[in-house]
C-alpha cells in the first residue's frame, strides 16, 4: 500500500506532499512530518494502519502553515531542516517524542521575518547536503559539518542566500554516485551526476548548477537513484526522498526497481475509522495555541489509493 500525505491548510493551498511505499504498518517505525512554520511531528506508522478511503487525520495545522515533507524514520535517525534564507538545523529524533495522529508538532527550528522551512533531510547515510537556489547555484556540503544540536534553535548555515544566489529551493542527501534533475520555473529540465557539483564548505556560495533563462527560475530538483550497494539494493528510491527507513522488508523495492505497475485492491470492507480525534490527547510540549480572536485550525488528511502506480 501506499500513503499519500496531502497537505489542506486552507481551501486555496491544497496539494498531495508525499507518497510513501509501506509494506508493513506495524513495523516499528515512525511517520515524521514537519511544516512550513518549521513544527515537526512524529507519529507511530501503526496509526495509519486502518486509513478511509477519504483519507484519516494525520497532522493539526495553523491557518496558514501546511505540510513539507513526510518521511518514514527509524526512531533514531538524525534529521536536518532546511530553511528558505540558508541555514539549515541538525538534531536527533529522539527530541520529537511520540504524539497521536490529531496532535499538532513542536517546534524543530526557529524562523525569522518570512523565513521558511524548504525540506527535512533523514541521515541515512555518509554522504553530502546538495542545496541548490531559485538562481540556478547549488552546492555539496558533507553532513558531518552540520553538527548535532537540540531541537529549535536558528541553525548553522547552510548557502548563502544575498546577493546572487537567491533563496533556498531545494536540500537533498546526495552521494557521488546519484543523479539530480533539476526543473525551473518555465518547465526546462537538466539532469547532471551529483559528481560534477562541488564539495565546499557551508559558508561558500556554490557554484552554477544550471544556465536559466531571462525571468526563469529553479522551482525543484528530483533525485534519480545512485548505483546498486554490494549488497544489491539502491543508495536512494527514484522519488527523491531519502534512503528507506526501518526494517529493509518494509517496502516493495523489487517492485519499485522494475518499474512495473502494481495495482493493490483494497479489502471489501474497509473498517471506518473510529470517531474522528476529537477526544483530548495528550498534548505535545511546546504546542501551538490560536491566537487570541481564534484562527482557524486545519488538517493534514493520509489517504490510501486503490492502486499504486510506479
Amino acid at each position: 500500500s501506499t500513503l499519500s500525505s496531502s497537505s489542506a491548510a486552507s481551501d486555496v493551498y491544497k496539494r498531495q506532499t508525499a507518497n510513501i511505499p509501506v509494506a508493513d504498518f506495524s513495523a516499528d517505525c515512525y511517520l515524521t512530518m514537519v511544516t512550513k512554520d518549521g513544527l515537526v511531528k512524529k507519529t507511530h506508522l501503526s496509526q495509519y494502519a486502518h486509513p478511509r478511503r477519504a483519507g484519516i487525520i494525520a497532522l493539526k495545522l495553523r491557518e496558514g502553515d501546511r505540510l513539507i515533507a513526510a518521511k518514514l524514520t527509524s526512531g533514531r535517525d538524525d534529521l536536518i531542516l532546511a530553511k528558505r534564507n540558508g541555514k539549515a538545523i541538525r538534531f536527533n529524533e529522539k527530541e520529537v517524542r511520540e504524539v497521536g495522529r490529531g496532535s499538532f508538532g513542536v517546534k524543530g527550528v526557529t524562523l525569522k521575518g518570512d523565513d521558511q522551512v524548504v525540506e527535512m533531510v533523514v541521515v541515512k547515510r555518509d554522504s553530502a547536503i546538495l542545496a541548490v537556489t531559485e538562481h540556478g547555484f547549488g552546492k555539496r556540503t558533507k553532513i558531518s559539518e552540520f553538527r548535532n544540536k537540540h531541537r529549535g534553535g536558528q541553525g548553522v548555515a547552510l548557502i548563502p542566500t544575498d546577493g546572487r544566489n537567491g533563496q533556498v529551493v531545494a536540500a537533498r542527501e546526495v552521494i557521488e554516485t546519484d543523479e539530480v534533475m533539476m526543473i525551473t520555473r518555465n518547465g526546462m529540465i537538466i539532469r547532471c551526476p551529483v559528481r560534477g557539483i562541488s564539495v565546499i564548505g557551508r559558508q561558500a556560495k556554490g557554484v552554477k548548477v544550471i544556465n536559466l533563462n531571462k525571468g526563469d527560475s529553479l522551482v525543484d530538483v528530483a533525485l534519480l537513484a545512485g548505483e546498486k550497494d554490494d549488497d544489491g539494493s539502491r543508495d536512494e528510491d527514484k522519488t527523491g526522498g531519502e534512503a528507506p527507513a526501518g526494517p529493509d522488508d518494509m517496502y516493495d523495492s523489487d517492485g519499485l526497481d522494475a518499474g512495473e505497475e502494481l495495482e493493490e485492491e483494497l479489502e471489501a470492507d474497509v473498517e471506518e475509522e473510529e470517531e474522528e480525534m476529537e477526544e483530548a490527547q495528550e498534548a505535545p510540549e511546546e504546542e501551538p495555541k490560536p491566537k487570541a480572536g481564534g484562527k482557524a485550525v486545519s488538517y493534514t488528511h493520509l489517504t490510501l489509493p486503490t492502486k499504486r502506480i510506479v
